[in-house]
């Protein structure tokens, strides 16, 4: 009884083996998996819509590619501790769509193309609601102003 029940373990794990193997493998007449079978029935996508352009200066438009920014869409920056005049200086990298290198990057000042790692250099002053702020110029244009 003892041999029977070993060579049926044996058996059973060899078909194992061979079942695994084959799963791996992706064997001959697998069928696709749920994921690549959506895959292929997917219509296309059409393409992205494309940005609308604001004025430089209005609201939700970032100042460095004059992108009119969605909901949730925000400038990256570094603000500074306020000096004596209660201003703070604000350091202005960009948007997400400069930012990954698709738009031109100008200064609103000199009209300088700025690189990756320019950024525009800003002031803020406070008021009532938000905060006013105040684009002095670019790394090139505004050195020892800003």
């Amino acid at each position: 009884m003892t041999l029977v029940a070993s060579i049926a373990a044996a058996a059973l794990a060899a078909a194992l083996v061979v079942f695994i193997m084959l799963r791996l493998s992706g064997g001959a007449d697998r069928r696709p998996r749920s994921r690549e079978r959506k895959e292929k029935r997917a219509p296309r996508r059409a393409a992205p819509e494309p940005l609308h352009e604001g004025r430089r200066g209005d609201p939700r438009v970032c100042p460095v590619c004059a992108v009119l920014f969605e909901r949730g869409e925000t400038v990256a920056s570094k603000i500074f501790p306020p000096t004596a005049k209660n201003e703070r200086l604000l350091h202005i990298t960009g948007c997400p769509h400069c930012l990954n290198g698709g738009r031109r990057r100008l200064c609103p000042v000199c009209g300088a193309e700025l690189a990756l790692d320019e950024y525009l250099s800003a002031r803020v002053y406070p008021q009532r609601g938000r905060p006013h702020v105040h684009v002095v110029g670019c790394t090139h244009c505004s050195r020892g102003r800003g």
